[in-house]
Parts: structure tokens; C-alpha cells; sequence
């Protein structure tokens, strides 16, 4: 089970990662640049932006495209990069999918909990990788972390299945295991809960630990927005329609998602600060 992601725009998720990097929002203004074909998933503070399209990855910087291989010629896509310019993914290997780092014209495969498919999705300045490994031929996945060539099961709270999706400077790292979770010194738990008995996901963390992601509601069966802070989750709403969902978080504390705008439309999804 691998992480899913919302699909938008190419300009829309540039404007979000945009707004993210920006300190202070308000007043200032902002361009919209084109990247063509491509679908970035992850900008550092350089404004170095990875991305991938028709299976293959890419590096845009400068106005210029890198396309940055692959492990062994098949499909490959890019989901982070950090402010050294190392991009991480996953690209495929026969049949299965490995997780991957590139830097410097070179992608390395990082290897695998026990399992044939994998992907790593964030990666720090320490170089610290999170993502999601089989353990087996047959079984479950378990978020990871890996650093110094080894890779780390970092465990699962209420299901056997886990995966990592964000990781700070302070090495702390987000993910979902049915329910959001924290991973850090060595122990994983639980973020806890808007209602009761809900599941979801965290995808991000800052450097001040105030994690974002989304959660199911059991009362209306739906996805909102969520912030945790100071061991306490707080519902964000949304724009006025169902659905919200937080997909990214900077260090000022603000967050940037997806929420739909009309109750009655489930096509009506705009762009939230």
C-alpha cells in the first residue's frame, strides 16, 4: 500500500510550495512559472523543484530540466528533495519498485526492509530518508527510516501496515499506521484524536514539531484537515464544502492543502493557505 497522492496541477502545486517557503504571507507577491508536463512533488529553499512525468523524474532549476535516470531503466518518480539538492523517490527495478536517492548525477537504491517494493518520500538536510518497505515477499509494509547506508523498521501503531511521510531537521517523522503517528527516539505513538475512533494520516512536520495531515470523521464519514500541536490535534474545517485535506507545513506554522468549496460538488477543490 503505497502513499496516495491528490493529484492537481502542475501551477497549483508550484503557487502551494510557493506559499510554503514564503515567512511571511501577506502583501507580497507571487509569480506563476510553467513547468511544462511536469508534476512536482517537492521544492527546497534554492527553489530547486523535483518532479516527475511519463515516468521518468526530473530536476527543474533555473528554468532548466534534468532528467535524472532511473535504477535500471524503468519507471521512476520522484516524491522529495532537500537543500542539497538530493532528490528521492521510488523507480522501478524488474517487476518491483525500489526506493532511491540521487544526487549529483547518480541514484543510489536504498535498499529494503525484507520486501520487493518500497519508496522513500522525504528527506531531510541531515540526510535522513523516510518512506514505506515491504518486509516480505507476501506481507506487510512498514514506514522506515534510513541513514548511513542502513535502514531502520520503525514499527506500526493499530495495523500491521505503516508508512513514513514527512521527517524534520530534529529527525522527528510523521506517517500513518491506520492513525497518524510521531516517530522519535526510537519510540512511535500515536498523535491521538479529533473524535473518537477516526483513522487518517500526518504528512508533514516543521522544525517546531506542529505536525498537519487529514483524518476521517466517524460522525460524517468525511477527510478534514488537521493540525497537531502540543501533544493536542485541531480540526481546520474547510472551505465550505467536505473535504480538506493538509498537505504541507513551514516553520512560520502555516499550512497549505486542498479543501473543496462547495458542499454540493465533489469537483470544487481550491488551493488553501
Amino acid at each position: 500500500m503505497f502513499k496516495k497522492l491528490i493529484i492537481v496541477s502542475a501551477a497549483l502545486v508550484f503557487l502551494l510550495t510557493l506559499a510554503i517557503s514564503s515567512p511571511v504571507f501577506g502583501g507580497s507577491l507571487y509569480s506563476i512559472t510553467d513547468l511544462g508536463a511536469i508534476f512536482p512533488t517537492g521544492i527546497n529553499d534554492l527553489g530547486q523543484i523535483a518532479g516527475y512525468s511519463n515516468d521518468k523524474s526530473f530536476l527543474w532549476e533555473n528554468g532548466n530540466t534534468v532528467d535524472i535516470g532511473s535504477l535500471d531503466g524503468g519507471a521512476t518518480y520522484a516524491t522529495g528533495i532537500n537543500n542539497l539538492g538530493k532528490i528521492v523517490g521510488n523507480s522501478q527495478v524488474g517487476y518491483y519498485s525500489h526506493p532511491f536517492m540521487w544526487e549529483d548525477g547518480n541514484m543510489k537504491d536504498l535498499g529494503s526492509l525484507g520486501g520487493r517494493f518500497g519508496t522513500a518520500t522525504a528527506i531531510n538536510d541531515s540526510c535522513q530518508i523516510v518512506g514505506q518497505s515491504g518486509l516480505d515477499i507476501y506481507g506487510d509494509f512498514h514506514a522506515f527510516l534510513w541513514e548511513n547506508d542502513t535502514m531502520e523498521d520503525l514499527g506500526h501503531l493499530l495495523l500491521a501496515s505503516s508508512t513514513a511521510d514527512g521527517i524534520n531537521e530534529n529527525g522527528q517523522i510523521v506517517g500513518d499506521s491506520f492513525h497518524p503517528f510521531l516517530w522519535e527516539n526510537g519510540s512511535i505513538k500515536d498523535l491521538g484524536f479529533v473524535e473518537e475512533n477516526h483513522a487518517g494520516s500526518a504528512g508533514d512536520i516543521n522544525n517546531a514539531g506542529q505536525a498537519v495531515g487529514s483524518y476521517s470523521s466517524a460522525s460524517n464519514h468525511t477527510f478534514h484537515a488537521f493540525l497537531w500541536e502540543n501533544g493536542k490535534m485541531q480540526d481546520l474545517g474547510t472551505l465550505g464544502g467536505l473535504k480538506s485535506f493538509a498537505k504541507a507545513i513551514n516553520d512560520a506554522g502555516q499550512v497549505v492543502g486542498l479543501s473543496d468549496y462547495d458542499p454540493d460538488s465533489i469537483s470544487s477543490r481550491h488551493a488553501f493557505l
